[in-house]
């Protein structure tokens, strides 16, 4: 069973310490405007036991050697860019949420079983990430692992098989199947209705690239259906 990567907390520091101290503004440098309430907490629980020390450096050693590193690093991107699509879809159109939640499936997925495959190659020493190695292979190993990654990569291909093409003139919306593929006129109507006001123009709200995790930009603008031909497309 993994525990952690720690090897064990320590204990907190006062409040008057850490304000005499001036931990608080060294925590300002150090995280800036990122918000992480755990890794903050660590900087506040100095180490009162030898063997967890120990137990920390060796982990650091191990990430020492670049090509651990990289697998660590690779893998804690994937999750964080899985949990900032999960966030995202809490404010998305209806119709984006289920296709959202497929990315953030196999992202993760993706992220496990590639960890896995990298770390227990590599020359790890340290019992911090050797039990981490471990805990990945079981997780991989799993039947409810598995069925995720079946069912997430089923409903994207399922996903990748919807093919419709749209024109968009004024007000006006035209839907051409593609193939044989099939009718979806009257789901594309209703997508674009929501934009359609008293006549008056359309309303659409607009949401800064930056606040998009670049990997995901690109899904994220073609929605719930694919993108393909030369027009306006969806």
């Amino acid at each position: 069973m993994y525990l952690t990567i720690l090897g064990g907390r320590g204990r907190r520091i006062d409040e008057q310490v850490a304000h005499d101290l001036r931990i608080y503004e060294l925590l300002g440098d150090i995280f800036g405007k990122r918000k992480d309430d755990f890794l903050r907490s660590l900087h506040l629980e100095p180490l009162d036991n030898e063997g967890v020390a120990v137990f920390r450096l060796n982990v650091f050693r191990d990430l020492l050697k670049g090509e651990v590193l990289d697998a660590v690093a690779e893998f804690v991107e994937r999750v964080n860019n899985a949990v900032r699509i999960l966030e995202m879809e809490k404010v998305v159109y209806e119709e984006h949420k289920i296709g959202m939640h497929v990315d953030a499936a196999l992202i993760y997925t993706e992220a496990v079983e590639t960890a896995w495959s990298r770390l227990r190659g590599l020359p790890i020493e340290s019992e911090g990430l050797t039990s981490f190695t471990r805990y990945l292979g079981e997780i991989a190993g799993s039947e409810k692992f598995r069925e995720l990654r079946r069912r997430a990569r089923e409903a994207a291909e399922a996903r990748d098989q919807i093919k419709i093409r749209v024109w968009i003139e004024g007000d006006r919306i035209r839907v051409a199947r593609e193939e044989d593929g099939e009718d979806l006129s009257a789901l594309v109507d209703s997508l674009f209705s929501r934009f359609k006001g008293d006549g008056e123009g359309a309303e659409v709200k607009y949401i800064k690239p930056r606040a998009i995790p670049p990997t995901y930009m690109r899904r994220f603008s073609e929605g719930p259906l694919k993108c393909i031909g030369p027009n306006t497309t969806y």
